[in-house]
């Protein structure tokens, strides 16, 4: 049944598997409206992550978006696996999409510019272009289209080109990019054959309640003209997109203000164009954004296929290698003394903060250096290990490194396959009061065992039960869960490497490195030059969201008041929203820095290979440190950090 054949009292919907709470395991509350809340939750019988949507509405104003949902089948457009009528509502169990809105990723990109570049833009609105008109095919206005509704994920290919995307995939390119699809339909309405709302004309009634209802809509900011007085149709949502792509690529709105201001500038007033814009771009939001519904683009894909054309607009590149100049800076040289070192085997891995101090990690050895400046030992080994420091200081876990595969061993003369059992152990940190220690190996079997499918690149304790597993391949990234009695919980991946990672302050939150750019083919390569980026990846629930930087980031840090990013001998200061608020100048090469306190780093110079990307290029150049080992302490005490410790 095509979708203008359903109506509000279809029986269609029973044919949706009922979802019921109990099938689920709520995970944490993802956001919520005037009209519904939206829940992270894992289905119990597969361990699928899903979005569930419980709808309240009164039964005037019964929403369609479940009869929508179930009609639709795009990339493009939130999935609906199952419907569950309630009390006061609906019950929808949705696709899930980790990387939160095209809202959330604009505030994201605040660090380095006010808008987007121009083939990022080309790139998001052409998945937005693509299901919308899949939308208007089937029939339906959507009637609400703003960046808070349209929900990004990690899942979608960069081409649509799925032969080039398997042939790039053997050549071992990744092209794993931000997807947009189209979400939130409790605004949409179906359509008749002229494109308009199959709902009647509201100016030829004359009931003022109805005329009133049509005013309760979406944002007004992203609403056409037309829109203040009637239902959805095809030509409000274009205007809708058009609005969106100002936002984008200039960085504000067309108009702004109260909703009668918005109403009168979106009906007389005529938007802004800077004058150094191209001709063409001009042309394409003039036409988008015009007063009359017959004047703008006649279809998503003719919108579409205008925005492909746009050449680049007058935007400079950033300069990867330079430190930007509206941020302050302070050297760290002048607070900076050294440590004795006592014998660490180099290289340093990590540096972890714990109550007692901070962890000096190595791959046989775990220290400890305390506030009082005293270096102790906590444990060594013999072969290289995976070492992992809980956050309370309590307890660490070590696991030893021994091939990267682990594949069983079978003899002629046997018929069962004997695998070979990889050691570890759990032991008690030091002890403030008593410093007694305990250890206790344990045996790992089962998931933890088995062959491993991509490169593990840290292990990290979550709290005082869970430990985590980080492994990755050429395009993408597994999070592994276990107890500490190695006993397999669960498994979360992204569709992107990572490059170095670190646990932050926030419970089940981690902070990493996302892996440059490979080269892609196509037409999606635009030849933009983007900054690199950090990562939010949290856990529970699962989110992730980049911070864009506008620097080549080496290693990151989490501290009590915020995160450090390292580069070339510099280092940008974060605060705990991720925005900029200094850098650091001075920093031993491929520094690594961690906090003894909230006044005091300690900073550790690594003699492993790092990458940089210099500023004319983005291919990363390989270089080893020429420096000792050295452990440095710097108190910050005495700078002018722009922080609130």
């Amino acid at each position: 049944m095509s979708a203008s054949g359903l109506s509000r009292n279809s029986s269609a919907i029973d044919l949706f598997r009922p979802a019921t709470r109990a099938d689920y395991r709520y995970l944490g509350l993802l956001g919520q409206g005037q009209f519904a809340q939206i829940y992270c939750a894992v289905y119990r019988r597969t361990g699928q992550l899903v979005a569930i949507k419980e709808t309240r509405h009164a039964p005037q104003r019964a929403s369609q978006e479940p009869f929508i949902l179930q009609t639709l089948a795009h990339p493009n457009i939130i999935g609906c696996q199952s419907i569950a009528k309630t009390k006061i509502g609906h019950r929808l169990v949705l696709e899930y999409c980790e990387a939160g809105t095209l809202r959330s990723h604009l505030k994201s990109t605040q660090n380095t510019s006010d808008s987007l570049p121009l083939g990022d833009t080309q790139l998001l609105m052409t998945d937005l272009l693509e299901g919308l008109s899949y939308l208007h095919q089937c029939g339906i206005a959507h009637g609400d289209l703003k960046p808070e509704n349209l929900l990004l994920t990690w899942k979608t290919p960069l081409s649509n080109n799925q032969k080039n995307h398997k042939a790039n995939r053997k050549k071992g390119r990744t092209q794993n990019r931000l997807g947009l699809k189209i979400g939130d339909f409790g605004s949409a309405v179906f359509l008749d054959k002229s494109g308009r709302s199959s709902e009647h004309d509201l100016s030829n009634q004359t009931s003022i309640s109805q005329k009133t209802a049509y005013r309760e809509m979406g944002s007004p900011t992203y609403a056409a003209p037309e829109r203040f007085d009637n239902p959805p149709s095809i030509a409000s949502d274009l205007y809708a997109v058009g609005v969106m792509i100002y936002e984008l690529l200039l960085g504000d709105r067309p108009f702004s203000g109260p909703p009668h201001v918005l109403e009168k500038s979106h009906k007389t007033d005529q938007i802004s164009l800077p004058s150094s814009l191209t001709p063409q771009l001009k042309q394409l939001l003039t036409k988008a954004l015009h007063k009359q519904p017959e004047q703008r683009f006649a279809s998503a894909t003719e919108l579409k296929i205008a925005l492909r054309q746009l050449s680049a607009i007058t935007a400079q590149p950033v300069n990867l290698s330079t430190i930007p100049t509206d941020i302050p800076e302070t050297s760290l040289s002048q607070v900076m003394t050294k440590v004795p070192i006592y014998g660490i085997t180099p290289p340093i891995e990590s540096l972890l903060h714990v109550p007692q101090g901070c962890c000096i990690v190595t791959a046989k050895s775990l220290h400890l250096v305390t506030p009082k400046r005293n270096l102790l030992s906590i444990a060594r080994f013999k072969q290289p290990h995976w070492i992992a420091v809980a956050p309370n200081g309590k307890w660490f876990t070590a696991i030893a490194k021994k091939d990267d595969t682990i594949f069983p061993e079978k003899s002629a003369s046997q018929k069962k396959t004997r695998y070979r059992f990889s050691q570890g152990m759990v032991g008690h940190f030091l002890s403030n009061q008593s410093g007694h220690q305990w250890r206790r190996t344990i045996t790992l079997k089962g998931k933890l065992l088995t062959e491993l499918r991509a490169k593990v690149l840290k292990i990290i304790i979550l709290n005082n039960r869970y430990l985590l597993r980080i492994s990755t391949t050429q395009s993408k990234t597994f999070f592994e869960c276990f107890t500490r009695r190695g006993q397999f919980i669960g498994e979360l991946s992204v569709n992107f490497r990572i490059t170095q990672v670190t646990l932050t302050a926030t419970p089940y939150q981690l902070i990493a490195i996302k892996a440059p750019k490979t080269t892609t083919t196509g037409t999606d390569d635009n030849n933009t030059h983007s900054s690199d980026s950090v990562v939010f990846i949290t856990l529970k629930p699962f989110q992730v969201r980049t911070v864009a930087l506008p620097i080549a980031a080496e290693q990151v840090s989490a501290l009590s008041w915020g995160y450090i990013v390292s580069y070339q001998r510099n280092a940008l200061l974060l605060d705990r929203s991720a925005q900029i608020t200094s850098a650091l100048t001075g920093l031993p090469t491929a520094s690594r820095l961690a906090t003894l306190n909230k006044r005091t780093l300690l900073l550790a110079n690594s003699t492993l290979s790092s990458t940089v990307s210099t500023s004319t290029q983005r291919s990363p150049i390989a270089y080893k440190s020429s420096e000792p080992l050295s452990l440095l302490i710097a108190d910050t005490s005495a700078l002018d950090l722009g922080l609130i410790f």
